[in-house]
């Protein structure tokens, strides 16, 4: 089970919950390709440090429970991958999973950091990472609009 993670905050010229949409179209092509099950998007995150119109945000109690939750809920499943689309949700996100293997030593649970790996792949300059995540914003638009119906 593919458990996408995201936020809900401003990116500059890019669109508004873009880390919701990356984990998302990551989680859905990985899913696609494995032939796996997809949860539905968690698409709020722990973001205190963006402020502004629009942007929502859990603290950090909260956004725990959110994800312990989701994992709970989806226990029966025998792997349980969190596929983070924002990196203010890492820090969370790995000590819940921890702590879940850690009650629950029967479950497999995976983190699969967006960042983490775009950082291994292109470096880890914040300059190469916005590049990256304004590449990713474009595949992701454009493969959502290929999958519209045509009219």
């Amino acid at each position: 089970m593919l458990i996408p993670l995201g936020s809900t905050e401003i990116h500059g010229p890019l669109p508004m919950g873009l880390d919701t949409i990356l984990a998302e179209s990551a989680a859905r092509a990985a899913a696609e390709r494995l032939d796996c099950a997809l949860a539905p998007t968690l698409p709020f995150g722990h973001s205190p440090e963006h402020l502004g119109p629009g942007v929502i945000w859990v603290d950090a109690e909260v956004y725990s429970t959110l994800v312990w939750c989701l994992l709970d809920s989806l226990s029966p499943f025998r792997i349980l991958v969190l596929v983070n689309g924002h990196a203010g949700n890492l820090g969370l996100v790995e000590a819940v999973s921890r702590e879940f293997r850690r009650e629950n030593p029967e479950a497999e649970v995976l983190i699969a950091d967006l960042w983490s790996l775009a950082a291994e792949r292109f470096g880890r300059s914040l300059r190469e990472l916005c590049r990256v995540e304004a590449s990713l914003a474009l595949f992701s638009l454009s493969m959502f609009a290929s999958s519209l119906p045509q009219v």
